[in-house]
């Protein structure tokens, strides 16, 4: 390798960054990975521009702008204790949140391996863990920093819970206008299994999948609500299990809400766990602590 520009080609288990010089060289890897499925959206936009729906060269990961905003977050109702007590959320900077979860084509044009149990290219990843979902996030911005591709201060990344919510109610209550069954995979339609992205009704956000299909890992910590009104939350800053949100195939409609929060080990997975990007403010993190 003759190129003197440094380049990310892998993580090592532990979370730790490994950099080899000669970018072209490791995008021409990515490049030739075999695969059945071409990119079906290409975006028209070279850049990221606030306010267009930005699809990432070479992977077509689509995402959706979002405009800053305030909203109810939790519900005095739920019986999920985890879900209350409802508080006010200001999200002050715009961000992208990907259309749909990151499906299986996707994950292993940025990484090689694809963990899912129910295989599939245009299938949700499934079966990864938060470490996992967090690397793609970090291979991805460090990619896609190479090649200039990132507004200032901006990174790949999982969303806050807070973001998450924000986008799953789209302006409403339960984020649908008629039925769960238009939006959503769950127990009563999903046959045990996950289905392709994209196949049910957007919310209006233009999101897909948000609930059900697979539930979604959050960046957050498991943590209670605080009491008062909060602006750009990130949850606790100790702890090992990290919040799902969504609902999956697995749930009833029960668990296919906005507000529903859960929990699991970060180290952990599960066939009826995924996740989606978003692009959004941040800064790059080369190791986790597991």
């Amino acid at each position: 390798m003759q190129n003197n520009r440094r380049c990310l080609v892998l993580i090592s288990i532990t979370g730790v960054l490994i950099f080899f010089s000669g970018c072209r060289t490791i995008l021409k890897i990515i490049d030739v990975r075999k695969t059945e499925v071409k990119i079906e959206e290409e975006s028209e936009l070279a850049y990221p521009e606030f306010g267009k729906t930005w699809i990432i060269p070479d992977i077509g990961i689509a995402l959706e702008p979002i405009e800053p905003g305030t909203f109810i977050m939790g519900s005095l109702n739920e019986s999920n204790s985890n879900s209350n007590p409802w508080h006010y959320v200001t999200l002050s900077k715009t961000f992208w949140m990907g259309r749909h979860e990151v499906n299986q084509d996707e994950y292993t044009r940025v990484v090689e391996n694809n963990p899912s149990r129910f295989v599939g290219h245009h299938k949700p990843v499934d079966s990864v863990t938060w470490f996992d979902a967090e690397r793609f996030c970090m291979v991805l911005t460090v990619l896609e920093r190479g090649n200039s591709r990132l507004p200032e201060g901006y990174i790949y990344r999982l969303p806050t819970e807070a973001e998450f919510e924000f986008c799953c109610r789209a302006g409403t209550e339960h984020g649908y206008s008629d039925k769960l069954i238009t939006v959503a995979w769950y127990n009563v339609n999903s046959g045990s299994t996950s289905h392709d992205v994209g196949i049910k009704s957007s919310n209006n956000f233009g999101l897909y999948d948000v609930l059900g299909n697979v539930a979604e890992w959050c960046l957050d910590r498991e943590g209670v609500y605080p009491q008062k009104t909060v602006i750009d939350p990130k949850g606790p800053h100790i702890g090992t299990s990290r919040i799902i949100r969504g609902g999956s195939w697995f749930n009833s409609e029960k668990f296919c809400t906005p507000r529903y929060r859960y929990f699991m080990d970060a180290k952990n997975s599960n066939h009826y766990v995924g996740f989606r990007i978003v692009l959004a403010p941040g800064e790059l993190k080369f190791k986790y602590t597991e």
